[in-house]
């Protein structure tokens, strides 16, 4: 039953071409599956072809030489990479974090996680999604995936012990025995086939003079891999299964068909590849280099493949379009910008933790990733995150590669010790706002989220988090993205993390932004809207919408409004708007442990001592609207976070509800004390205006200053308690040592308690003034007259061109021409 609602939601998704097209692909499998079974139809090996005479089967340049004494890796990490290798030959291989003993003799189509074996019967009759396999196929595909016999070949390549080389050869003759043409899950998947047979390369390169690789064994496995090559040519993931899927495909037809040009359909695999992957990576990503399936796992695993065919292209002399090697190098950099320099990134999107080949943690990755780039593209910017060079890296780039990145990155990160804080960054096209800031060495950084859903019609790996937040600060984990923990096994889990109440935003009624008809399946799905932007010196502010609630029988729509006080100051506005009754839900789940402490309004992101890593403060805390949430599972899962794949954990959550109808602002804000440096600040709120006011007002004291921010969500002029402005955004900041700053977004003027501090005629898009004692410092964006309160100054500083200036009395008239 499940698998028939799954194929009538997915047939939803297709045109007509695309159904004409599934239709006549499982007719010839079928057509061809009978007459492989029958013997009517034999393979060029069986009939009798000079394939694998006259020469090494492997007929191109591969990643590196065995013979390069520099890969000859460094004791520690050879005993890791022969450590590994021993585990194999052993029978003990890890998925998913998890080392499993095989046995001595691996059955390829058992899930020794729960002990139950697949069916084995052709692949097209299988129930994929028969839930007493579905979870259990998925493991036999991660375990079929064989990265294990590609750390066999690059040990025996750096030891040159046959005991690793035979194991390839005795477990690879061992799957083709057990997996005879179209039979069994292991070629129910492309992409499966794809990934394995890549592994497949890694590991029979180093055997090209191996003994033990007798005729009988190569011709098995040479004729196993033209077999799986031409299922998958001929079931490529074409239409709305165009994801990473299909370039993984494309990786393979091109390294396959450039290595193996011998083999029947070569020549046709390497054209097609290239074709895929030339065009998909354009295709699948936005012009500023994020992937359109809207996560960064799958986002990272795209730029693994194009680092492998890149690489591979270039060690064979085979030209790249230069809009490939641009766009490559933009996915580099947004890996760059939005992860921590502990190489941390946010859990955005779906997740299952695999990689091609390279290390499947998350930190080793990311460096790999950079490693790549660096040598791809010789940005300097991406050497500085190199920190090592990991064996299966070292063989990767080759030796020559190796050492290029090792110089490198010494030199960047050298250079780096010396240099400014990174910037902030937009990626408005894909939605992503990275804000950022640092002091004493403590970087605090907020992704935001303003994107769309997901790839394509069925936006399989995206989630609903639109005008979602994360936040880290000191590489310690503020606000967190919870992750995603299963796909087909747990379908209530699966919906519970896909949801909006998982993500630190707004749902409006219990429901989600995007109705969810699959475990791959979206539709109804939030169109995002960027309002508002401007990266700044000293804040960043930035506001979206989304329509995911105008569906409902009394719309219901969402603004959300970021400013970024920089170092570590992040103000969190949302606005309500609707004509009936609603519930809304506002989440904030967190990377640490967390206590409320409500006379303070505020919840205390706890570091193990005394002190605190953050606080959130939010009026709903002191007025009784906010429970923390951990771990809970009734009525509705809350306060979960998976730290990967098929493992979830508690984690608390602030949860925040109430009613309303109208009109309504949701105020709050997150400080990092790690950053800030100014002690554990008082905040407070404004609600002059109740239910019916168009702006938010945030009061900050610390040891060193208080502050005003005053958000105005309307058009006009917007009063707070004492405090007046016609700016999208001001902060008034009074130092407790004397001194006055102001600045803001569209500032024209700015009243205190009913007196000028800042008046023109022009609103200027950014504005900062400084009054201390004599002087004035002066930045603005624009062009226009204002006059600023300066009772003593007579003398302005400003790295604004264009600026002239001249005293007014109690005021000082500042001409701005830009």
């Amino acid at each position: 039953m499940k698998s028939f609602v799954w194929k009538v939601q997915r047939m939803q998704m297709m045109s007509p071409a695309e159904m004409g097209v599934r239709a006549g692909r499982e007719v010839r499998n079928l057509v061809e599956y009978l007459l492989l079974a029958s013997g009517a139809r034999r393979s060029s090996f069986e009939a009798g072809g000079d394939a694998l005479t006259g020469g090494p089967f492997f007929r191109a340049k591969f990643f590196f030489e065995p013979e390069d004494e520099r890969l000859r890796l460094e004791s520690s990490q050879a005993s890791a990479l022969l450590e590994e290798a021993a585990a194999a030959v052993a029978h003990r291989v890890p998925v998913l974090g998890h080392q499993y003993d095989l046995g001595a003799r691996i059955d390829w189509h058992f899930d020794y996680r729960l002990n139950r074996r697949c069916p084995v019967r052709y692949w097209s009759l299988i129930d994929l999604k028969n839930p007493d396999f579905e979870e259990s196929i998925r493991w036999v595909w991660y375990l079929n995936r064989h990265k294990h016999l590609g750390v066999l070949g690059r040990a025996y390549s750096v030891s040159g012990n046959k005991e690793f080389a035979q194991e390839i050869v005795d477990q690879l003759c061992g799957w083709t025995e057990q997996n005879p043409p179209e039979v069994g899950v292991n070629w129910a998947a492309s992409l499966e086939i794809a990934l394995r047979l890549l592994s497949w390369l890694w590991a029979l390169y180093p055997l090209r003079d191996f003994d033990g690789l007798t005729p009988k064994a190569q011709r098995a496995v040479m004729e196993s891999v033209e077999l799986q090559m031409r299922h998958m040519f001929r079931n490529l993931s074409t239409f709305s299964s165009a994801n990473n899927h299909l370039i993984a495909q494309g990786m393979t037809l091109f390294l396959v068909g450039t290595l193996l040009p011998w083999m029947r359909g070569a020549a046709r695999w390497k054209e097609k590849g290239l074709s895929i992957l030339w065009s998909e990576l354009l295709t699948q990503t936005f012009t500023d280099g994020v992937s359109r399936e809207q996560s960064l796992h799958y986002h990272c695993f795209v730029v693994e493949m194009y680092s492998v065919v890149l690489l591979f292209a270039r060690r064979n002399g085979i030209q790249v379009p230069e809009r490939v090697r641009e766009r490559f190098s933009g996915m580099c950099e947004f890996l760059l910008d939005v992860s921590t320099r502990e190489g941390k990134m946010p859990d955005v999107g779906d997740s299952d933790d695999q990689t091609v080949m390279l290390s499947e943690s998350p930190r080793v990755l990311l460096r790999c990733l950079m490693a790549c780039g660096a040598y791809l593209t010789e940005n300097e910017d991406f050497f500085g995150r190199v920190y090592e060079v990991p064996h299966d890296l070292a063989f990767l780039l080759g030796g020559e590669g190796s050492e290029f990145v090792k110089k490198g990155s010494h030199s960047a990160r050298a250079e780096a010790s010396r240099g400014e804080a990174r910037s902030s960054k937009a990626f408005s096209e894909s939605g992503y706002y990275v804000l950022s800031g640092e002091k004493g060495g403590v970087e605090t950084r907020c992704v935001f989220d303003c994107g769309e859903l997901g790839l394509g019609t069925t936006a399989a790996h995206g989630h609903a988090d639109c005008l979602s937040v994360t936040l880290d600060s000191g590489g310690r984990e503020i606000l967190i993205d919870p992750g995603t923990f299963t796909y087909h096994s747990l379908p209530e889990w699966r919906a519970y993390f896909r949801s909006t109440s998982a993500h630190n935003t707004v749902n409006i009624d219990g429901q989600s932004q995007a109705d969810m008809v699959g475990p791959f399946v979206w539709r109804s799905r939030a169109t995002p809207r960027l309002e508002d932007l401007a990266l700044e010196s000293c804040f960043d502010l930035v506001a979206g919408s989304h329509d995911g609630y105008m569906r409902l029988a009394d719309p219901v729509s969402i603004r959300r409004v970021l400013v970024f006080v920089k170092p570590s100051f992040l103000i969190i506005v949302d606005e309500l708007s609707a004509r009936g009754r609603h519930e809304y839900e506002q989440n904030f789940h967190f990377g640490g442990s967390v206590s409320l402490d409500r006379a303070a309004g505020a919840a205390r992101v706890l570091d193990g001592s005394e002190g605190a890593t953050a606080l959130l403060f939010s009026p709903s805390i002191a007025g009784g609207r906010a429970t923390l949430v951990s771990g809970r599972e009734e009525p509705v899962p809350l306060g979960w976070r998976s730290p990967r794949f098929w493992e979830k954990t508690p984690c608390d959550c602030l949860s925040i509800r109430g009613h309303f109808s109208g009109l309504l602002v949701l105020d709050s804000c997150v400080v990092s004390t790690l950053a800030d440096g100014a002690g554990e600040p008082a905040v407070s709120f404004s609600d002059l205006g109740g239910e019916a006011r168009r702006h938010s007002m945030v009061r900050r004291r610390t040891s060193l200053f208080e502050e005003t921010s005053l958000i105005n969500l309307g058009d006009g002029w917007v009063r707070g308690e004492h405090l007046e402005s016609d700016a999208s955004y001001v902060c008034l900041r009074e130092y407790t040592a004397g001194g006055r700053e102001i600045f803001g977004r569209n500032v024209g003027n700015v009243l205190r308690d009913g007196e000028s501090l800042l008046e023109s005629s022009a609103r200027f898009p950014f504005i900062r003034v400084m009054v201390e004692g004599e002087a004035v410092k002066f930045e603005a964006k624009g062009s226009g007259s204002v006059l600023v309160r300066a009772d003593s100054a007579g003398s302005i500083v400003s790295s604004t061109p264009g600026v002239d200036y001249e005293k007014k009395g109690r005021f000082v008239r500042v001409s701005v021409e830009n």
